[in-house]
């Protein structure tokens, strides 16, 4: 997997002339790839929550496959910047938190936060 990220952001974007640049083509082409999806879904009947949403599962999405590919720590960049874009869209109204484990959170009977 990690082979194929790195070889399609190379196809889109061409071989940087360092090879240390890599990794951050990799991730500005994860971002552009959600922002090319942004400007898809602009409609006007298309809501600010609704684009939140779109970008939450996109960037769970590539969360994943980071993380399947071993890197983790572009799995941590693409949360920030997603973190960062939710905000913007929704101007702060709820925190992100990528649901990257499927099952969601479980509540531990005896818990005072529950």
């Amino acid at each position: 997997m990690a082979r194929s990220m790195r070889a399609w952001v190379l196809a889109r974007l061409g071989a940087p002339a360092d090879p240390a640049d890599v990794d951050a083509c990799v991730f500005a082409a994860l971002v552009d790839e959600i922002e090319d999806g942004l400007a898809a879904i602009d409609y006007g009947e298309v809501t600010a929550e609704d684009r939140a949403a779109f970008v939450e599962c996109a960037i769970v999405h590539q969360v994943r496959r980071a993380l399947h590919a071993g890197h983790f720590d572009l799995a941590l960049e693409l949360q920030r910047w997603g973190v960062r874009r939710i905000a913007r869209l929704e101007c702060g109204s709820r925190p992100f938190r990528p649901r990257v484990i499927p099952g969601g959170a479980r509540r531990i009977p005896g818990d005072a936060r529950a």
